[in-house]
């Protein structure tokens, strides 16, 4: 157990450097030789996934040393390949291969000579081929099991950039894909991994560089999708209903919850209702007629502006273009 938990920290140690360092040759050195001197078994390889992160550091490394190690560490891994499903770490542990069937004789032609002949003669069912007497075809090797032909380094996962800012935006969005999973298979980070991987490229490829833009989108996105109270969008991204392409380009309207949606247009009638003009109080009367637009329909209200021996001050206003004026 002891070994199995330190071959994990060393690849989780490894993915760090192949993500946002590796240029540090020094760091990959040691977690390589430490590497070489751990135990390896299939089940390890495939849970800690150390070779792809072994072989990513061995295409992007300048220095000469760090890729012989890891050339050395890939090609003693793939002894470790099984060849029918089992773990074979010897050649005397490997099963031998399946032994081929021998080709049964063919049947016993059949000629009637005489009547005499016809009792012996076999029942139309039960000859080979419906009947028909001919020589049946016999299969001239055993179907082997599929062997496992996946190489290490060919592991189904995008490669990091090599740009520090678009590989942290990836990780951001891989972060925000899993949030409300308590538990995340290797099958499933890898998917992730991936769609975060699309749905960043597709960004990257509108706005062609990593500025304030690019930024704002990526910030949006991370923000709605590890949303706890929007799993329903979460889970159309994951599920194909939203490819990346789409979500890289979705308003932020659009990837709202039902809830956020809901109360947006309840604030926005509202604010419809208090941008709305008050209807002018007032007696409507057809007597006045409007200056401006010459029609007929009016509202006024009298107050009185001047002394008590003088008449009410009249004030109009039109109801159809809003014109206003008075008179005494």
């Amino acid at each position: 157990m002891g070994s199995e938990h330190e071959i994990i920290r060393v690849g989780k140690e490894l993915d760090k450097v192949v993500q946002h360092d590796p240029m540090n040759e020094e760091m990959a050195l040691d977690l390589l030789r430490a590497l070489q001197s751990l135990p390896m078994n299939l089940d390890l390889l495939q849970k800690s996934r150390i070779g792809m992160s072994t072989n990513v550091l061995r295409k992007k490394s300048q220095s000469p040393e760090v890729t012989v190690i890891a050339k050395k560490l890939i090609k003693s891994w793939k002894k470790l390949l099984p060849s029918n499903g089992k773990e074979a770490t010897t050649p005397e542990e490997r099963p031998e291969p399946a032994p081929r069937l021998p080709t049964p004789p063919p049947p016993p032609s059949y000629t009637p000579s005489t009547p005499t002949d016809m009792p012996n003669t076999p029942d139309i069912n039960t000859l080979p081929n419906g009947g028909s007497g001919s020589e049946p075809t016999t299969p001239t090797a055993v179907l082997k099991p599929p062997q496992f032909a996946a190489d290490i380094s060919g592991i189904a996962r995008e490669p990091p950039t090599g740009d520090a800012i678009r590989d942290k935006c990836r990780v951001m969005l891989c972060t925000a894909l899993k949030k409300g999973r308590s538990e995340v298979s290797p099958s499933d980070e890898i998917k992730f991994n991936n769609l975060a991987a699309y749905i960043e490229d597709n960004i990257f490829k509108e706005h062609r560089d990593t500025g304030i833009k690019y930024k704002s989108r990526v910030r949006s996105r991370v923000s709605n999708l590890g949303d706890l109270k929007n799993p329903t969008l979460r889970e159309k991204v994951i599920c194909g209903d939203f490819p990346p392409a789409r979500i890289a380009t979705m308003a932020t309207e659009e990837m709202a919850s039902d809830n956020m949606k809901k109360l947006r247009n309840e604030m926005t009638k509202e604010a419809i209702r208090d941008a709305q003009l008050a209807q002018v109080t007032g007696t409507k009367s057809d007597l006045l007629k409007c200056s401006k637009c010459k029609k007929r329909n009016c509202s006024y209200t009298q107050a009185q502006t001047r002394s008590a021996d003088e008449p009410m001050t009249t004030f109009a206003y039109c109801n159809d273009c809003g014109y206003r004026w008075k008179f005494c």
